[in-house]
């Protein structure tokens, strides 16, 4: 099978091919419609819920240090799904926040204020402590993953930024780098996806060992709300199909660059991946 060595294990790139790349930059070249699409590519969209986005800001991550590439996707520890009561809901605004938005009043911004999520009716972020840092208790608002309680309210401000930042930001992030490093051969491009890919395959949920990280798996595997919903892996069993295909094509188009950088293989074994080749991510 093309692509693949001894044992069926990836060798090269399946869907980038040689010809496919060519094509893509000759049109750059010569088409206004691609240039402007990898300018997308380079510079990012803007950041909406839920899977709208397609590309993240390439040449800004290809800046960024290896642990915040690493960061930008959240452990899978954290949960992602609210119960029911706890929807469209803010400390301070309370239920009236659901003018704005009945099922998510809150955006993100992942580069300038990582694990925070804002409320779009006073601008106020949360939680209150900077959990990127460590810190898991301080201001009045604190969330260690496992909600805020605050005057006998549950608040789940993590859940909602580490589920809303896969679809938004860490898989738009996954498809510009990786279609930026094949259009440029840049190292930057590879490198920064390629934490960011090993990152989110360290965290991803699977029903052996990872069981307890199912989309679901806080409410015993079903909805909170709907009994008849199971299904889901990071996001739910809909999203997921999106998520999943946008971290595929980047696994094809990162390829390339894995075996290429011994100090992020490095980077990598120091959080625990037992790799020694990229053949092993």
């Amino acid at each position: 099978m093309r692509g693949t060595g001894p044992g069926g294990a990836k060798a090269e790139a399946t869907y980038y091919t040689a010809e496919r790349v060519t094509t893509a930059k000759k049109n750059i070249e010569e088409h206004d419609w691609a240039k402007n699409l990898f300018n997308r590519v380079l510079e990012g969209d803007e950041i909406h819920y839920y899977i709208g986005p397609q590309y993240g800001p390439a040449n800004f991550y290809a800046e960024c240090d290896d642990e915040f590439m690493w960061m930008l996707q959240p452990t899978t520890k954290i949960g992602r799904v609210l119960p029911p009561e706890s929807i469209a809901n803010c400390p301070v605004h309370g239920t009236a926040v659901r003018s704005i938005n009945p099922f998510c009043p809150y955006r993100i911004d992942p580069i300038n204020n990582p694990y925070k999520i804002q409320c779009m009716m006073g601008g106020e972020w949360y939680p209150s402590n900077d959990y990127a840092a460590g810190d898991m208790t301080s201001g009045e608002f604190p969330d260690d993953g496992n909600g805020c309680l605050h005057n006998g309210q549950y608040y789940y401000f993590l859940r909602e930024y580490a589920h809303m930042v896969y679809g938004s930001t860490v898989i738009p992030a996954l498809r510009s780098l990786s279609q930026a490093y094949q259009i440029t051969g840049d190292p930057r491009y590879g490198r920064s996806g390629s934490i960011l890919l090993a990152r989110l395959a360290s965290e991803y949920p699977n029903h052996n060992d990872r069981k307890d990280r199912l989309y679901f798996a806080k409410y015993g595997g079903r909805s909170p709300k709907y009994a008849w919903k199971t299904g889901g892996m990071i996001t739910d069993l809909i999203w997921e199909t999106f998520c999943l295909e946008g971290a595929v094509y980047a696994y094809d188009g990162l390829y390339a660059h894995m075996d290429q950088d011994e100090s992020m293989l490095a980077f990598l074994r120091n959080k625990g991946l037992p790799v020694n080749t990229g053949g092993g991510l």
